[in-house]
């Protein structure tokens, strides 16, 4: 059933302003007020915030937060925010001051991490709160329709660093920034390189070799890519003036530590030959080298195409990939929201297949795909 276009929506839910992107709160509702009232309402959005909250900041809607023991929360009003990739923001203002207590946000999977899955965008009617909408709703190639349709869809967080769809997501946004972003390419000189680089190619028998190059003999034939790392107590693989002939004819990978090769696989994974790493790239006890390498640090970590940033090793031999890499992603990781229907009634195909699956997740923007 199309909606009349001469029929006017109703105002918002007040617990939920409907989740309508871009919303903040003007007005604030009294925490033992808004918390059972949210819980007991009649509409959807109502409905789903619940179930994401109660999936993944349990104990909030009883009053369990900020070190306090369930129970009510007198002179405490809730303020509520929605931004446009429908991240839920729930905060707690008392005497004047606020502060975040709930970030999640809800979202339809993108299938293999890509939007051109989403067909078509039509406009559908829902009964919310006893009260007719029209809306937006999606509907996917593969016959999945969206339930909750101001909803948008995203990419799945990759539990382990390093997997396959994590990868497969790098390249497209690099791939976007090197077309599209005019800013990146104005503050970055392509044709700048620091003095040495490490250049990453492959043998006859399809194994990694890395050597230290000089750029003003070797001039590198693409852009290159930057280490930021923490050296711990323990100073990885370093090029000194002994072992400087060495290493411009060959480094020998398995003598690296974990961290430099994880950024070797980032370097593989997207298409990348140099890297620059300052442990092997500035000459550890040449003071000369050094402070000439200081003076240029701003533009080495300026122009190179990205830098990795492996903020989870605490040292060298701590990988930043892979299963054994230290990192909190399943904190992250999604829940499935199951919602009531029988208030909404989607566009399906004729082929009868379900909706999508709602889902949410702590909001993280460094994970976020």
């Amino acid at each position: 059933m199309l909606m009349s276009d001469s029929l006017e929506p109703p105002e918002s839910c007040r617990y939920c302003r409907d989740l309508k992107p871009g919303y903040t709160t003007d007005t604030y509702i009294p925490f033992d007020e808004w918390a059972p009232g949210i819980c007991i309402s009649s509409c959807q959005t109502c409905r789903v915030i619940v179930q994401g909250i109660k999936e993944l900041c349990p104990g909030f809607l009883e009053g369990e937060f900020d070190g306090q023991a369930a129970g009510p929360r007198p002179g405490e009003d809730v303020w509520l925010s929605v931004d446009e990739r429908c991240r839920v923001v729930i905060g707690i203002l008392k005497n004047g001051v606020g502060h975040r207590v709930v970030d999640i946000q809800f979202y339809y999977p993108l299938t293999n991490g890509d939007q051109t899955h989403v067909k078509q965008v039509i406009f559908a009617t829902g009964i919310y709160s006893s009260a007719i909408k029209t809306t937006l709703a999606y509907i996917f190639e593969d016959g999945l329709s969206a339930r909750v349709p101001q909803i948008g869809y995203a990419g799945e967080i990759s539990p382990v660093p390093g997997d396959k769809p994590m990868w497969t997501f790098l390249r497209k946004c690099l791939d976007y920034c090197i077309k599209e972003h005019d800013k990146c390419k104005a503050s970055q000189d392509p044709h700048w390189y620091p003095e040495r680089l490490l250049y990453l190619t492959q043998r006859k028998a399809g194994k990694d070799a890395l050597q230290l190059v000089q750029t003003t003999h070797h001039i590198p034939m693409s852009r290159y890519i930057a280490l930021s790392h923490c050296w711990g107590s323990k100073s990885p693989l370093r090029t000194s003036k002994k072992n400087l002939s060495q290493f411009l004819e060959d480094i020998s990978i398995s003598d690296l530590p974990m961290t430099f090769r994880d950024c070797l696989t980032a370097a593989r994974e997207l298409g990348v030959h140099y890297i620059w790493i300052d442990s092997l790239c500035i000459v550890q006890d040449d003071r000369q080298d050094w402070a000439r390498h200081a003076r240029s640090m701003d533009k080495i970590y300026e122009n190179a195409l990205f830098t990795v940033a492996a903020v989870c090793s605490p040292n060298g031999q701590v990988p930043f990939l892979g299963p054994h890499a230290p990192s909190n992603r399943e904190t992250w990781q999604a829940v499935n929201i199951n919602i009531d229907a029988e208030n909404v009634e989607p566009p399906k195909k004729a082929n009868g297949l379900p909706p999508a699956q709602l889902k949410a997740r702590k909001y993280e923007p460094y994970l976020f795909p």
